[in-house]
């Protein structure tokens, strides 16, 4: 009987999330805030302190014995960008508290959901939280983590859990308009903008750098090479962003072939390196190659100023800390990351600063895709390399253009003197 009223209120459960969320947010049609129509209307701060980066969300919660509804103001919460899973904690120590008298909770239906550095134990729970008034309000079940499996939690100390932006099911009606978003940081990458849309204001160029394919966790298929310099090797992985890390992940065989690579440049790493090395490097930063991830196409570039600590320094050095960590299960600290996420490379906000990051969802036409676009921060030498190439193609397109104009007016060349000295027969000559 137990399992037969288990199923039936899963099933109702699920149906109905949408729904009870639309019911309880109807309260709040009195509140001033709900009105968001200035100009930073779809525009929300992104935060940095020790914490990592976090937003402000706003949680809502009915009372049933005053029948009254409360908002609870900006609390800190981390953006997911590699999932749909939202995670409210609980009693692990790494996050602020949560508990079922605030937020129904469903013991029986217990859940355990994986991220790249903890994996997190509960139950379901139905809470109402608003991103953004106009554009994101999670609509879908959020888990209630009763435990954290983890080697070492580096981020999210005093938050209230991790915000997924996925579009995975549920997940995708939590945005109330369209599919989509954008992350702007700043150069420093101290702080940011968490906007919903897509705003060429915050880019150099609205030609991408690279435009990615994802699923609808925002996880890219790579099935390519990594190519530094003029040496290639071949990868099969998955790629996500993470802007609560602080260092580019490879896993860790590609990421010891990188240093291999970098070694007939001139870098000599010693001691520990399997997390931000300090190696001997002799001469300019951005002489070093560029560390591409290539799949079919689509090239993403990881130019030394971004891979190496301090890296736009145009001096000559005698030693650098490269921006890059070894990634697999066998590790402690900084470098651990879950089964789930052991061959999967993680580009950091350090890399994400350089760029205008697109994250949009499945249209007619389209996939859900991660596209980046060039900012003032973008290194000058990629920024070039782009240039580079659109005047190749200029240059190419007027050649194109004088080869036809030549072949067209080849055909009409005017008369010599020696034509014109040649009288016609039709014509008599004057007496």
């Amino acid at each position: 009987m137990y399992q037969i009223f288990l199923i039936f209120f899963n099933v109702c459960f699920t149906v109905n999330t949408v729904r009870v969320s639309e019911k309880n947010a109807s309260h709040l049609t009195d509140y001033s805030f709900l009105r968001l129509n200035g100009p930073n209307a779809g525009i929300i701060s992104i935060k940095k302190d020790s914490r990592g980066f976090y937003i402000g969300v706003d949680f809502v919660r009915d009372d049933p014995n005053s029948n009254k509804t409360y908002i609870q103001n900006d609390y800190p919460v981390l953006l997911g960008l590699y999932t749909s899973e939202t995670l409210l904690a609980s009693s692990c120590s790494d996050f602020s508290h949560y508990d079922c008298k605030s937020f129904k909770c469903f013991p029986f239906d217990e859940t355990t959901v994986s991220y790249p550095y903890f994996v997190a134990s509960g139950v379901y729970a139905t809470t109402i939280a608003y991103v953004d008034y106009s554009h994101w309000r999670l609509d879908a079940d959020a888990v209630l983590a009763d435990s954290c499996n983890q080697n070492s939690i580096s981020i999210g100390k005093n938050t209230y859990g991790i915000i997924g932006m996925g579009i995975k099911g549920g997940s995708e009606y939590n945005f109330i308009e369209s599919l989509l978003f954008s992350i702007h940081l700043e150069e420093d990458y101290s702080n940011g903008l968490l906007i919903f849309k897509k705003d060429f204001n915050y880019t150099t160029s609205e030609i991408p750098v690279v435009t990615i394919p994802t699923d609808k966790n925002w996880q890219a298929d790579i099935n390519g090479k990594i190519q530094v310099g003029n040496q290639s090797f071949s990868i099969t992985s998955k790629l996500i962003f993470d802007l609560n890390t602080d260092a580019i992940g490879f896993p860790f065989d590609q990421y010891y072939a990188i240093l291999t690579y970098l070694s007939d440049y001139g870098v000599a790493c010693t001691g520990d390196a399997s997390s931000q090395p300090s190696c001997a490097y002799h001469g300019v930063i951005k002489d070093l190659p560029t560390i591409e991830i290539i799949n079919d196409s689509m090239q993403i570039p990881i130019v030394p100023q971004v891979y190496v600590k301090n890296g736009r320094n145009e001096e000559n050095v005698t030693k650098i800390v490269l921006n890059m960590r070894a990634l697999g299960t066998n590790y402690t600290g900084k470098s651990y990351v879950t089964p789930e996420y052991s061959n999967t490379i993680i580009l950091d906000a350090g890399f994400m600063s350089n760029y205008y990051t697109v994250f949009e969802g499945e249209t007619e036409k389209d996939n859900q895709r991660i596209t980046l676009y060039p900012t003032k921060s973008f290194p000058s030498t990629s920024r070039n390399l782009v240039w580079v190439y659109i005047t190749a193609g200029v240059v190419v397109l007027l050649i194109i253009f004088g080869f036809v104009f030549r072949r067209y007016y080849s055909g009409k060349k005017p008369p010599s003197n020696e034509n014109a000295s040649v009288r016609s027969a039709l014509i008599p000559e004057s007496e």
